[in-house]
């Protein structure tokens, strides 16, 4: 059984080589549904288990207004901010994806998803072995043993 810490390695080689090829992205980090940091590349400024608490109170408040408006679960929340956007999406059923986004004049939301899209693809795979090791009952607290 691979080790969670070899894992989350790759994870963060598979979110670099995404963050190479489309330049906007300024931070990633992939995040459990209870608010658990897994993975990340961020900017050194950015507290990762800070991002990944607020990403899970984010999606639960944003399914709370989809359901309250009759528009259902939550794809993607996009945060703009005077600097850039913050977009929080599911990835898979446990797990959230969230990208911090540079403001690049002329930057269109096609490249954005299409660079989320492609960060789905490439972390997905690697996710089925990061929920062997989540406790059952959904506390989000990972086994490192």
């Amino acid at each position: 059984m691979e080790q969670v810490g070899s894992v989350k390695g790759r994870i963060e080689e598979e979110i670099e080589k995404v963050m190479k090829k489309f330049a906007f992205l300024e931070g990633v980090a992939v995040i459990s549904m209870e608010g658990f940091l897994i993975a990340c590349k961020l900017p050194q400024n950015v507290d990762g288990d800070l991002i990944a608490a607020s990403t899970a109170a984010v999606q639960n408040i944003c399914e709370k207004i989809g359901i309250d408006v009759g528009k259902g679960g939550t794809r993607a929340a996009i945060l703009e901010y005077e600097g850039g956007y913050v977009i929080t999406s599911s990835l898979g059923e446990n797990f959230l994806l969230t990208t911090i986004v540079g403001n690049v004049a002329g930057l269109k939301l096609g490249m954005v998803f299409l660079a989320l899209d492609q960060l789905k693809k490439a972390i997905g795979p690697l996710l089925g072995k990061i929920e062997e090791f989540v406790i059952p009952m959904g506390t989000g607290e990972i086994v490192t043993e």
